[in-house]
């Protein structure tokens, strides 16, 4: 029972921050608002079954079966897991197959609670996505507490002894390689606002992108501003908070990600709209050259 009951708190809470998130976002507000409606009445309902628990105890529990429809039972729970497993930063997604009536008599509620009890220990019980973040970082017990406190957050590290050496990995990584850079400032050779301005120069759509975060022991108002300019996207203080840290890493690298699928989707609108012009004006040349043609013969 306390696992039902925190099931669609769950659900509440994580449906609240996606809507903060999304405050200038009308539509995404409502679907959001729309789910923790639905949710706060089922929790409504499950209160009023604990709270009558005497019921069950004596045997007197009932099943109300009403006519219901299967898929938007299923769609509906679906989204409410996706919102659970998108604040741990899981891919989460839904299939329903081998039904062979859609609609059936059933408690809704009940069942509603199955779906949640099984839908929720998968996201429960699932790791979050490993996250591999490049730490720029010379001072070697620095980086063994940097990188072990991230480690319990599922977070792989690896390292750069100083900003150069960060610079050549970007410049030699994989697409997507690494989700984010977290940039010691003073360090030997090149320091972390010299070696960010070289990364965001190189010619690579990661090193332009990838979202880097400040460490310094600095926190001055004119220190971030620096940090800023230079190029880098968020900044933390030493000694580390590592709750807000892994916060800041996922936020920068889904920030990061979204602007990427942005722009592929820009990108692509843009060749399909220079593709209707191009083909527009060869019409209009291949109707240009037929006319031509047709006064040329009447000549």
């Amino acid at each position: 029972m306390s696992h039902d009951i925190r099931t669609p708190m769950n659900v509440i809470m994580g449906f609240t921050n996606i809507a903060l998130q999304h405050a200038d976002d009308s539509d995404k507000m409502k679907e959001c608002l729309e789910k923790i409606r639905v949710s706060g009445s089922n929790l409504r309902e499950l209160i009023d079954d604990v709270l009558d628990i005497s019921r069950i105890e004596s045997g007197e529990f009932k099943i109300v079966s009403q006519l219901m429809e299967l898929p938007e039972l299923f769609d509906f729970y679906c989204q409410a897991i996706a919102g659970m497993a998108e604040a741990k930063n899981i891919r989460f997604s839904g299939k329903l197959h081998d039904i062979s009536h859609n609609v059936l008599l059933s408690d809704q509620i009940r069942l509603g609670q199955i779906y949640m009890n099984l839908l929720s220990n998968t996201v429960k019980y699932t790791p979050e996505k490993p996250l591999t973040v490049l730490v720029a970082e010379d001072n070697d017990l620095n980086y063994e507490i940097t990188a072990e406190q991230l480690r319990g957050y599922r977070v792989h590290c690896v390292r750069a002894v100083n900003g150069q050496d960060c610079l050549q990995r970007i410049e030699q990584a994989a697409p997507d390689e690494f989700d984010a850079i977290l940039m010691d400032m003073q360090m030997p050779v090149m320091n972390g606002l010299e070696a960010t301005a070289a990364i965001r120069k190189l010619d690579s759509e990661t090193a332009k992108h990838i979202p880097i975060i400040a460490l310094t022991a600095n926190a001055y108002h004119e220190d971030i501003q620096k940090c800023l300019a230079a190029g880098m996207n968020a900044h933390l203080s030493k000694p580390i908070n590592i709750d807000r840290a892994v916060r800041t890493i996922i936020e920068c690298a889904r920030t990061a990600k979204e602007n990427g699928q942005k722009k592929k989707a820009h990108e692509s609108n843009a060749f399909v709209s220079l593709f209707a012009i191009f083909t527009a004006c060869r019409r209009q040349i291949s109707k240009f050259d037929s006319h031509r043609s047709g006064c040329a013969s009447r000549r």
